[in-house]
């Protein structure tokens, strides 16, 4: 598969090729850089406040994770 280019219904790309476009969608829609002085080893998040957080990798997914639990338990 190419760079870029989005398999068509019932081209359905590898699992790894299928890992790498999610990948790749992630950073384009959700990483924003900012100019900052981060630690080696943690992220930057914002949080639903707006305020920004430096967290560990873990923290990050935690507040990742309990996000899109609100999320879904908001539209229940």
């Amino acid at each position: 598969m190419q760079p870029g280019r989005l398999w068509l219904a019932g081209h359905r790309p590898s699992e790894q090729a299928a890992r790498e476009q999610y990948r790749a969608h992630l950073r384009d829609a959700h990483i924003q850089e900012v100019d900052a002085d981060i630690p080696d080893g943690m992220v930057q998040v914002q949080v639903d406040d707006g305020e920004w957080r430096t967290v560990t990798p873990e923290e990050a997914h935690r507040l990742h994770a309990a996000h899109h639990e609100a999320t879904r338990s908001d539209s229940d």
